[in-house]
């Protein structure tokens, strides 16, 4: 008998529902659009209800409001906007679907009061404007619609924009392109969790689309939710406000996240990033709190608002074991993202963000417990920032090598090795030899010992040679006998060119007015010039100097004394650390 019961009940139910079902389908009544349009336009209400209707475009009366024409054929919208000075309140109105690539829209519309719609499907809005707020709810109903669409192009919001959709087996399309959002009103939307002024909740939808919009808000939130949808894309947004903002990103089969531009604080969640994703990097310009770790510590925050919230970042972000780990884990998943997929740019940029979120952790410690472990550790990941990036850059330690290497050459400047000091002998030596030249009557090859007796030293070779031609190998006599000839022809160019520039005969005060001005200029310019040379090689002396020390090849020709001994072990020890970095710095990049 229960049994009975049961079963009659159950029947009773399910032709009850079904019943509904159909009363609501036979509810729809049909209109046309431009029936539609003459009773939103009607002056004589300040209210427009439409509830359970169906509305249906006619291809040619209704042509205005055809979108092919402005999406595909270029044409710019109408010149003519249409005010909307009433409340706008749909219910479950249906709008006709699109016939292939051309379906029909609310075009150049301006909206003075709210436009509230409430499970109403293929709404599309074309270069509307809303001076008050939109509201969009759609959820499963009893019609049990699977396909449904709401396009948004082109519109500015000034207001509150609420967006809520929750699809039926990942059917709904939600769009929203090349719009909009500001807010120059005084009432508060700083909540961003109860009320942000822009919210987007979207799940269980087949697309959702959010793309080369602009969201400028000085003093006000937004917030988005989208959950296990299909694809995603979210690209080439500007997206700007001074509080902190909310987006979160769970179980999406394909995700699309580039080339936005974010300018503000976030709470952020991302359940994983998957192979089909493509993500940018950096995700914002703000600073960046993980969702998880804010929801699972919600109730022992406190109050949330905004400055609570920085407060949190800038209090909590090392201090609390919680959100060190919530970050970490969610900067390691973009991480090997990026690694996977061979960016290695991004892949570098994150970890430098892993290691500075560890060197403030380290920091933290050290401050907390000052012990030597806390200490190198916090000072190696220091030094490994300023030169190598973390050892992401190789490029960085080469610069830094060299001013390393620059600074210990002036250094060394000071220091005394045997080639500066040859090098001021032989000038000493030079000045005395030209008031030898200037003062007397000695020729400037006398005056200078320029190799004049090396030819009588070789022609004496020369006599010594044939003397003993019979006692010596004709191969080696015939041989020398050539280079010393060579050398002699060589002598004798040079001596001829250092007569030519032998300008004082006799002396110098013998020398008329006219020439002693002209040799005083070229002597000028002979003087500046070797002057010149001699700091330059000074200068490079100390810079072999210090290459050799840098790089531990050793001193060679230059050996230093003084403090100098002290800065090349010095110099020495550092090169040493510079090129383990270096080389580690190196094969780490080939291999990643």
């Amino acid at each position: 008998m229960k049994k009975k019961i049961l079963i009659t009940l159950l029947l009773f139910t399910f032709f009850n529902a079904f019943s509904q079902i159909n009363k609501e389908k036979i509810k729809l009544k049909e209109i046309s659009f431009s029936k539609f349009l003459r009773e939103m336009t009607n002056d004589s209400d300040t209210i427009f209800n439409l509830k359970n209707t169906y509305v249906k475009f006619d291809k040619k009366e209704d042509e205005r409001y055809n979108t092919y024409q402005y999406r595909f054929e270029n044409k710019s919208y109408p010149s003519d906007t249409i005010d909307i000075t009433k409340v706008i309140n749909f219910e479950n109105v249906h709008f006709q679907k699109p016939i292939g690539v051309r379906y029909f829209a609310l075009i150049n519309f301006r909206f003075h009061k709210p436009v509230i719609v409430s499970d109403s499907y293929d709404l599309s809005l074309f270069n509307c404007q809303f001076l008050n707020e939109f509201r969009f709810r759609n959820f499963p109903n009893q019609n049990k619609i699977k396909d449904n669409s709401l396009y948004i192009n082109d519109c500015s919001f000034s207001s509150k924009f609420d967006i809520v959709v929750q699809g039926l087996n990942r059917q709904s399309n939600v769009v929203i392109s090349n719009s909009t959002f500001d807010y120059f009103g005084v009432e508060d939307y700083s909540d961003i969790f109860n009320n942000p002024l822009l919210r987007i909740d979207i799940s269980d939808a087949s697309l959702f689309n959010f793309d080369k919009n602009i969201i400028n808000y000085d003093v006000a939130t937004f917030s988005f939710q989208i959950y296990d949808t299909k694809v995603v894309y979210f690209s080439k947004n500007v997206m700007q406000s001074k509080f902190w903002n909310y987006l979160s990103i769970e179980n999406i089969q394909n995700l699309v996240f580039i080339d936005s531009n974010i300018k503000t604080d976030l709470i952020f969640g991302i359940d994983k990033m998957k192979s089909e994703y493509d993500f940018q990097w950096p995700l914002s310009n703000g600073n960046i709190i993980p969702s998880n770790y804010f929801f699972s510590n919600y109730q022992s925050l406190g109050e949330i608002n905004n400055k609570s919230l920085t407060s949190i970042y800038k209090n909590r972000r090392v201090t609390d074991l919680s959100f060190y780990k919530s970050e970490l884990t969610q900067l390691s998943k973009f991480h090997s993202y990026f690694k996977e997929f061979h960016d290695r740019q991004s892949a570098n940029d994150v970890y430098n963000n892993i290691k500075d979120l560890e060197t403030d952790r380290l920091e933290y410690l050290y401050n907390e417990e000052k012990s030597f472990k806390n200490y190198f550790e916090m000072i190696v990941n220091k030094f490994l920032k300023k030169f190598s990036d973390y050892g992401t850059s190789p490029s960085k330690i080469v610069l830094s090598s060299f001013n390393i290497i620059l600074i210990f050459a002036f250094l060394f400047l000071f220091s005394s090795n045997s080639w500066n000091n040859q090098n001021i002998t032989k000038y000493s030596q030079g000045i005395e030899k030209s008031i030898d030249y200037f003062t007397s009557d000695s020729s400037i090859i006398k005056a200078f010992n320029i190799n004049q007796n090396r030819i009588i030293e070789n022609n004496n070779t020369k006599i010594s040679l044939n003397i003993n031609k019979n006692k010596i190998p004709k191969v080696f006599s015939f041989l020398s006998t050539s280079v010393i000839n060579a050398q002699n022809s060589l002598l004798k160019i040079k001596l001829f060119l250092w007569n030519k520039i032998n300008l004082v005969k006799n002396s110098w005060y013998e020398l008329s007015s006219f020439r002693k001005m002209t040799y005083s200029i070229i002597l000028t310019i002979v003087i500046v010039g070797f002057i010149f040379l001699k700091i330059l090689s000074i200068l490079l002396n100390s810079l072999t100097l210090s290459i050799n020390s840098f790089t531990t090849l050793g001193f060679g020709e230059i050996p230093i004394k003084g403090i100098g001994r002290y800065l090349a072990i010095i110099e020495g020890f550092i090169g040493w650390i510079f090129l383990t970095l270096f080389s580690v710095t190196l094969i780490s990049q080939i291999l990643s």
